[in-house]
């Protein structure tokens, strides 16, 4: 009986210990996958405002708009239905969600050629055609876009409870079999008057040993894992979401102008997510110092807007559309918030990739030698106990 205890904690410890290790690098796998999808589904979101805020941009030069403008309105709707088509094949969970965000997106394009083409005639049904794209992005596509990045982050969320559950199990496997086995190592001490059975005390010190380095693995590992939550993976989100109100500021901007001294709800919008933005920015380079230069950028912007509202408000129209469209304006001041965020962003976000792939390397490796470091204890736990029974026969 003693040594089918022996053996069957040991190979216990040797199975579960090591599932125990393939399953946290697995919730680690897991977390990071659905982490890059919060970041595809946020890059679907800027790249939709970004291109929203380019169309309503255009639409005050009238008539044939800059080439410029119209080129990264172009390459915004074509990276958002790339991102699309990536952020599906990713996920099956979220392919039927983003399939009718596709649906609405070519329904928004449509409106934009309808208000694009009424504008190079001068016809001002092309502003409602614009007002209508512009409301079709955030009653329709925005919101489940952000549902789905909601879903993920909760997705994140569970992959790391699943991570840390792990470890309590191994903990509790561990007591178990080191219990069982200095308990059999007393009792066989008391019956035949032996105090150290060679076998069953190597099967002590190897599973000892085994739970030291698997423990200090899990230790460490999650400990970076934990790292990358609070800090790469909370500045992305921070990041991506400013970028998101950012270019939905820009968006209201240029609609405030469009509606010609009726945009006050598109000025309010402006206030709220401006406001947003900033809150994001200041958490984001709490976080991550790198950040900052993208905050600073944002404040050069609002000082712009401020001159374009000053001149729009004291009724020099034409000079507001000029500060709202030239590139030596807003567009130029929010060019370098989109290039600082944007470069600050990749930063972070390779850094969730980086750092989660590190921290689950060592557990495959940890688990394999829990594996074959079990069924070496039981072996020894098997010999120590026969030793005994030849000795009594």
């Amino acid at each position: 009986m003693l040594t089918a205890i022996a053996v069957a904690t040991t190979l216990l410890f040797s199975v579960i210990g090591a599932g125990a290790l393939f399953s946290r690098a697995s919730a680690l796998e897991a977390a990071q996958a659905h982490a890059e999808q919060v970041v595809r589904i946020q890059t679907i979101r800027t790249r939709l405002v970004q291109a929203d805020a380019d169309a309503a941009n255009a639409f005050l030069v009238g008539g044939l708009e800059p080439a410029t403008r119209r080129a990264a309105y172009v390459d915004g709707i074509a990276a958002a239905s790339s991102a699309i088509a990536r952020a599906s094949g990713r996920s099956r969970d979220d392919a039927e969600v983003l399939a009718e965000v596709n649906e609405s997106l070519s329904r928004y394009t449509g409106l934009v050629e309808a208000a694009r083409a009424n504008n190079r005639q001068g016809l001002a049904v092309g502003a409602t055609y614009l007002q209508q794209a512009s409301a079709l992005l955030r009653a329709e596509v925005l919101p489940k876009l952000t549902a789905l990045v909601n879903d993920n982050r909760a997705r994140v969320q569970e992959k790391y409870d699943d991570s840390a559950e792990t470890g309590t199990i191994f903990g509790g496997l561990l007591t178990v079999v080191l219990i069982a086995l200095v308990v059999g190592q007393v009792w066989l001490a008391a019956r035949t008057r032996r105090f150290i059975n060679v076998g069953l005390a190597a099967a002590t010190a190897i599973v000892m040993l085994l739970g030291t380095i698997a423990g200090a693995v899990m230790l460490w590992s999650q400990t970076k894992a934990n790292r990358v939550h609070t800090r790469a993976y909370a500045a992305t989100v921070e990041l991506a979401q400013a970028r998101i109100d950012g270019f939905d500021a820009k968006s209201a901007e240029a609609l405030t102008l469009v509606a010609r001294g009726s945009g006050e709800a598109y000025e309010d919008e402006f206030v709220r997510v401006a406001a947003d933005a900033k809150v994001q920015l200041a958490a984001a380079q709490r976080i991550a110092p790198g950040a900052r230069p993208a905050f600073d950028a944002f404040l050069g912007y609002l000082d712009v807007h401020s001159a374009i509202r000053l001149a729009d408000n004291g009724g020099d129209f034409a000079k507001a559309v000029t500060l709202a469209t030239s590139d030596s304006g807003a567009n130029a001041a929010f060019a370098v918030f989109d290039k600082t965020s944007r470069e600050e962003l990749d930063v972070q976000s390779g850094r969730i990739v980086a750092d989660l792939r590190a921290a689950r390397a060592p557990l495959r490796f940890a688990g394999a030698l829990v594996l074959l470091g079990g069924m070496l204890a039981a072996f020894a736990a098997r010999r120590g106990v026969a030793a005994r029974l030849q000795e009594y026969q």
